[in-house]
């Protein structure tokens, strides 16, 4: 029987095309760009050029904070300029990222430098989908970690290939009109600007200052020509991500598109007899290990050397094998959360037993492994690495706390708490200047006697950071050797250490000019006026 409401139905007119192919899809509308999508392209491009010439980063410090300044300043007018307002959370975010910044002219290690540059750039994409209002949640919910990895990973990549097409000025319409007929009275004018520029500039070439001034302006170069292109390069790369993830904000909230179901929900597939069984011998394991190698490992808790090792020996052994172990306690503990079986409900009882085991061993194989190096560190001083190991050790310590308190309060907020005292952590590793304060250590312990040498081959391997500390140690050098003898070989490594940090700074700072200043800079220059 016919459905009495299709009788006066009447489908709507099919193209040609979809007569002859079953699976035709119509074409997708051409995104139309707005004047201010343009305005922002071009910006992003300006941004991305400026930020490609502040690389090297570890070398122009101060231009690398400052082209980060632009960054966020784009963001927000974009964010604003579109009726989305940050959030209090997001402004705290990206003030506090840019707090983070700050390291890059406060601290002298290049590596740090890098590390926070690229950690800025990552805040600063969580920044502009949090302030745009697509990262769901309270302020300590756990779902950040999604929200992080959209903003960081997707937005940017599908949104970049709108921005060749963005940076087109000409539209269809009156707008299109006018625009092309602005351009048009642009190039006349400049066209027509030609003859009596030349004319002008050949009165006033009779001054030798104004005719050098022209040269220098106007001076062409074809190495600076290469490094111009190259510049050019690695800056519309860098704009058409940042555009991506600027329009890809856009987007999103026009789509107004629903949050889609985390990855992690549809991993739970394991039982948990499984993951158990598989976990528990390697916990047995280490109750034997304990059991055997208590007097031995456990040793550094009481600084006291086991046998006939030295210092040396002793920290390095086992100290990398204890970093593995706790690499993989990490992965045990991410597959028992990935991995099994939950239940709506459930309380977990099995599986937060075995992670508060498995933490608890990790955290005594932290200790263990972190006695050794402070052990080293009474010894034979600080170096960069010892200080990263001791500082990967500290945060694998907060992990792992997380993780225990977790167990026992299930409601706990560890995510957010995670993401918090990390970057804490980090931040607390590079806002001081690391290098500065390794010398220092080094050569005040030497001075006081804790240490019985020190190594001025590697305090110059610390650069300039480490001048201050070098001078402290030649002070003390010529105190006390005699005025009449001739100098040790230790206080004529210190002075060459000493001329050839400051020859390697002030040609520094003469390539690279006013972006390479940075705090550590200005106080020896300070430093070195006042002598």
């Amino acid at each position: 029987m016919q459905d009495p409401t299709m009788q006066n139905f009447t489908p709507p007119p099919q193209p040609p095309e979809a007569s002859r192919f079953p699976y035709y899809t119509p074409p997708q509308p051409r995104r139309v760009f707005s004047g201010k999508d343009t305005l922002f392209a071009y910006l992003s491009l300006a941004v991305g050029y400026l930020s490609a010439t502040a690389f090297p980063v570890f070398r122009t410090p101060l231009g690398a904070f400052l082209t980060l300044l632009l960054l966020f300043g784009l963001g927000t007018a974009y964010l604003l300029s579109h009726g989305m307002k940050p959030s209090l959370r997001a402004s705290l975010c990206g003030g506090a990222f840019l707090v983070l910044g700050v390291s890059l002219i406060t601290n002298g290690n290049a590596t740090l430098r890098v590390f926070v540059y690229i950690a800025v750039l990552l805040g600063f994409l969580f920044f502009l989908a949090d302030g745009a209002g697509l990262c769901p949640g309270g302020w300590f919910s756990n779902g950040l970690l999604q929200s992080a990895e959209r903003a960081i990973l997707r937005q940017p990549c599908t949104g970049w290939k709108h921005f060749w097409p963005a940076l087109s000025p000409f539209r269809k319409g009156e707008t299109g009109k006018r625009t092309a007929r602005t351009l048009g009275w642009i190039l006349l004018g400049l066209g027509a600007a030609v003859i009596p520029t030349a004319v002008i500039v050949a009165l006033l070439s009779y001054d030798d200052q104004f005719t050098g001034l022209l040269e220098r302006l106007f001076s062409f170069s074809l190495d600076g020509f290469w490094e111009v292109m190259g510049d050019l390069a690695v800056g519309v790369i860098f704009a058409s991500v940042l555009f991506g993830a600027l329009f890809a904000l856009k987007l999103k909230k026009e789509a107004n598109e629903p949050e889609r179901e985390t990855a992690g929900a549809r991993t739970h597939v394991l039982p948990k007899a499984l993951l158990c069984t598989a976990v528990t011998p390697i916990l047995l394991v280490y109750v034997l290990f304990f059991i055997s190698q208590s007097g031995y490992y456990l040793s550094a808790l009481t600084h006291v050397l086991p046998g006939d090792l030295t210092y040396a020996e002793y920290a390095r052994k086992g100290f990398f094998e204890l970093c593995w172990v706790c690499g993989i306690n990490a992965l045990l503990l991410l597959f028992f959360n990935l991995f099994i079986v939950k239940k709506p409900g459930e309380k977990h009882l099995l599986q937060r037993i075995y992670s508060s085991v498995i933490a608890v061993f990790t955290l005594v194989l932290i200790a263990t492994a972190l006695s050794k190096m402070l052990l080293y560190i009474d010894s034979y001083g600080l170096t960069q690495k010892r200080v990263y190991a001791s500082w990967f050790m500290l945060v694998l310590t907060f992990v792992f706390v997380v993780v225990l308190l977790r167990q026992i309060l299930p409601r706990f907020p560890w995510l957010p708490t995670l993401a918090v005292g990390c970057f804490l952590l980090f931040a607390l590793l590079c806002l001081p200047n690391t290098d500065a304060r390794i010398a220092n250590y080094n050569v005040n312990a030497y001075i006081t006697g804790e240490l019985n040498t020190v190594d001025v081959a590697a305090l110059e391997d610390l650069g300039t950071s480490a001048l201050p500390a070098l001078f402290e140690l030649h002070e003390h050098l010529r105190g006390q050797s005699d005025p009449s003898a001739k100098p040790t070989p230790q206080l004529e490594e210190t002075k060459a250490a000493i001329h050839s940090l400051v020859k390697e700074m002030t040609e520094r700072l003469e390539d690279e000019g006013f972006f390479a200043w940075d705090l550590p800079s200005l106080k020896i220059r300070a430093y070195l006026n006042g002598i």
